[in-house]
Formats: structure tokens, C-alpha cells, sequence
């Protein structure tokens, strides 16, 4: 009976040194999944202040950052998409850290500015489209589609790229309308080759079309 309960004492001691067999051992990644990952991205956009259009939508995809010194950082980079269903441009980029859950970095695309100088630059634009012009043809747009302007709005037209989640990254003019105290209104994207309009962002009705 002694010898028995010696060895009994004597497996359960092994099996207490050896630790939980595989299956359950718990993951110390399981917690951060694609969902979380989105539901974290799209409340910090939030959090900030920018706004998301209504009708947008995400894809999450698995991704590493890899620094000159140190370790790799496992990251989930969740890109918001605005625009017509058959058109959408990317407007947020947000990755997660998906070790921790943490906020790596936001990129609002719609405040990128393409500072490359012509010199180096790939891109011709046309000489005979101005900013003067790329107003006009914004207020124009916004008028044909009955979107009120307060009275005293002010414009700024910025250099930029558009990343279309289908095809080629487009170079447009983006002419911001500010209300009050700078508020932005409304955001016109235009081709710089042709002039056409690529999108309008109604922030106070949240639409991007």
C-alpha cells in the first residue's frame, strides 16, 4: 500500500514539474482577433474626432513591422474605406498591435499632401489646372448637389493622393471648406489630369460619394 501511494505521490510531483500538457495551455494571443482589432481601430478614429462616413466599410489583414534594431512588432492593419460601393477609397489606415491590443498608429488619408517636387515626381499635372479653377469646379459640384455652404466659408486646396481599393493611386487636389473657427464642412477630391471630380465628403451629413 506504502509503494503505492509512493508512486502516485511520486507522478503527480513529475506531472506538477513538467507543467499542463499542450492542449491547454492558454494563448497569450488568442484575446486579439480581427474583430477587436476593428472595433479598436474604428473607436479610436472616433476618439479623435474624424469623421466615418456611414455607409463605410474595413479589411483587416495580418502584418509585421520590422525596425533596423530590435524586435518585429505583429500587428493587425485595419483600412477604412468611404466612397461609392463600386469606387472605395481608402480613408483611414489604423494598425493594432496584436500582442497587446494597443494603438500602433492612425493615418488619416484625407490630410495626406503630396510634397514630392516635380523634379522627382512621377506625376505631369496639367499647367492649366489651377487652384482658382479647382475651386470653382468644387463649389459648382457641391451646388448640383444642394449641399449648403454657410455664409463667410473659407477654402483650402491642398495637394494630394487618393488610394482607390481597386486600381492605380490617383493624384487629386483635395478643396477643404471650413466653417467657423476652421470647422471642416466638406472635402471635394478632384483629378489633377482631368478635372473631374473623384469624390465629395459631406462631414456634417457623413456621406462620401
Amino acid at each position: 500500500m506504502k509503494r503505492i501511494v509512493y508512486v502516485a505521490l511520486t507522478i503527480l510531483i513529475a506531472g506538477c514539474l513538467t507543467g499542463p500538457p499542450p492542449f491547454i495551455t492558454a494563448s497569450t494571443h488568442s484575446a486579439v482577433t480581427k474583430q477587436v482589432a476593428e472595433r479598436t481601430a474604428i473607436d479610436e478614429i472616433r476618439r479623435r474626432g474624424l469623421v466615418i462616413p456611414v455607409d463605410f466599410e474595413t479589411d483587416v489583414r495580418e502584418s509585421v513591422y520590422t525596425p533596423e534594431v530590435g524586435p518585429a512588432t505583429r500587428l493587425f492593419s485595419v483600412m477604412v474605406f468611404g466612397g461609392q460601393k463600386t469606387r472605395r477609397i481608402q480613408i483611414y489606415l489604423v494598425s493594432i498591435n496584436r500582442d497587446t491590443g494597443g494603438i500602433d498608429f492612425v493615418n488619416n488619408l484625407l490630410g495626406t499632401v503630396d510634397s514630392a517636387p516635380p523634379s522627382i515626381s512621377k506625376f505631369r499635372p496639367s499647367s492649366a489646372f489651377t487652384e482658382k479653377m479647382a475651386v470653382q469646379v468644387a463649389t459648382s459640384e457641391l451646388r448640383k448637389r444642394a449641399v449648403l455652404l454657410p455664409a463667410g466659408y473659407q477654402t483650402r486646396v491642398v495637394r494630394s493622393i487618393i488610394f482607390p481599393k481597386k486600381g492605380e493611386d490617383k493624384h487629386v487636389v483635395f478643396v477643404i471648406f471650413l466653417g467657423g473657427g476652421g470647422t471642416r464642412l466638406c472635402q471635394a477630391a478632384i483629378n489633377r489630369s482631368t478635372g473631374a471630380i473623384e469624390f465629395v465628403f459631406d462631414l456634417r451629413a457623413r456621406t462620401m460619394n
